[in-house]
C-alpha cells in the first residue's frame, strides 16, 4: 500500500499532516475538552504534550502505512479547525 498524499486541498480548505507545532492549537480548540472529545479515542489530553505525543502516535502510525490523520485549515487564514482520518 501506498501512502496517500500529506496535502489534500479544496477551493477553502487544506488538509495536511499534523505536526508537532499543531498541538497547542488542537489542545486549545477541543483535544482538553470532555464534551467535545467523548466519543473520540485517546481524548481528552489533560496538556499540550499529551497532544504532542498524539501527534507523534499519528507520525508513527502513517509511517507504518497502519492509518492516516490530517489537519484541516481554512486556506483564507491557515486556522486549523479540526482533524480527520
Amino acid at each position: 500500500m501506498t501512502n496517500p498524499p500529506e496535502i489534500l486541498e479544496t477551493k477553502r480548505l487544506r488538509l495536511r499532516k499534523p505536526v508537532l507545532q499543531d498541538a497547542e492549537a488542537i489542545f486549545r480548540k477541543y483535544a482538553r475538552d470532555p464534551e467535545l472529545t467523548r466519543y473520540l479515542t485517546r481524548w481528552p489530553n489533560a496538556s499540550v504534550d499529551e497532544t504532542r505525543d498524539f501527534i507523534r502516535g499519528h507520525h508513527k502510525a502513517w509511517d507504518e502505512r497502519k492509518s492516516f490523520h490530517w489537519v484541516i485549515v481554512r486556506k483564507e487564514d491557515d486556522q486549523l479547525l479540526g482533524t480527520s482520518h
